[in-house]
């Protein structure tokens, strides 16, 4: 159930991870502290899309971390996460210490019980799953990320780095879960939803259409929604379809009416007052305002 809808990728690039590290002998993982990034990425612009799992974590910094267009600080012990699809920029206000991990889908799937098993941690499960948190224990997990730097450095076997991996993974999802209250962590409903939306956000904007896919009653899962995530299912709907909107005119060169084409809008004045009433904005000034020169 995890085929996603086609987009024309050639809107908005993607960064692939196999590019990236192509002399690695497993290219499907990377693993790097943060104080050894080059000196330009003290503010970094992605104009592009990742095909890859990543965390940030920061032991000591300051600045701002900007994921789908949601701005987090940057503050000692805080961790961040990005999931395939998703754009993201920062900017360090004072000098940085921690540690990065990006993996693929393809690195995690082949050294697991099945390919959707990743999505079993709830901070990578949907564009609706908290990206940022504070590590309570950021000795233990720094431990954990020493000992993953050591063995990929060593060139330690695909299965010693996946078992590392997987730890660093498990100790971040025991925070992040104790952390949450109850109604705040995704249950199966809300999962299953947010997976048939993530396929079908472009053709199907409707609760009911949701709702029947997912055997219940239109008010069963706005009442889910509500207790879950604290917003009907409608709201959940069209902050996708406004995500998907905004990616595209930050991050690509189209036109309003070739973007209005690409989500499946009748026209871009169909799409101009959608997004305005959505996002408070015209596309055309949320264009100018967060576009960069790249």
């Amino acid at each position: 159930m995890r085929n996603r809808i086609k987009i024309d990728q050639s809107l908005i690039s993607t960064v692939r991870l196999t590019e990236l590290y192509r002399d690695s002998n497993i290219p499907f993982l990377q693993v790097s502290r943060l104080q050894s990034l080059p000196s330009n990425f003290i503010e970094y612009f992605s104009g592009h899309r990742h095909d890859y799992f990543a965390l940030f974590f920061f032991l000591k910094g300051m600045g701002n971390h900007r994921i789908d267009f949601v701005d987090y600080e940057i503050a000692d012990n805080s961790l961040f996460f990005i999931r395939p699809g998703q754009v993201h920029s920062w900017r360090f206000d004072s000098p940085v210490i921690g540690y990065a991990l990006k993996f693929s889908p393809e690195f995690y799937a082949r050294n697991s019980a099945t390919r959707s098993a990743i999505f079993g941690f709830p901070f990578f499960k949907s564009v609706t799953s908290r990206s940022a948190m504070q590590i309570r224990e950021p000795g233990v997990l720094a431990r954990d990320w020493d000992r993953l730097l050591l063995e990929r450095e060593n060139g330690s076997e695909e299965g010693i780095l996946f078992t590392l991996t997987q730890l660093i993974l498990l100790e971040v999802k025991r925070e992040y879960e104790s952390g949450c209250e109850a109604s705040d962590i995704i249950d199966e409903l809300i999962s299953d939803f947010e997976e048939i939306l993530e396929q079908n956000f472009i053709r199907e904007r409707s609760t009911s259409f949701y709702a029947r896919r997912l055997t219940v009653s239109a008010s069963a899962l706005n009442s889910a929604c509500k207790k879950r995530l604290g917003r009907n299912a409608k709201s959940i709907i069209n902050d996708r379809i406004i995500l998907e909107i905004k990616r595209l005119l930050v991050h690509s060169s189209n036109s309003i009416s070739e973007i209005s084409r690409e989500v499946n809008f009748s026209d871009n004045a169909y799409l101009s007052r959608f997004f305005r009433s959505q996002a408070g904005i015209s596309p055309e000034r949320y264009r100018a305002e967060n576009r960069k020169v790249q």
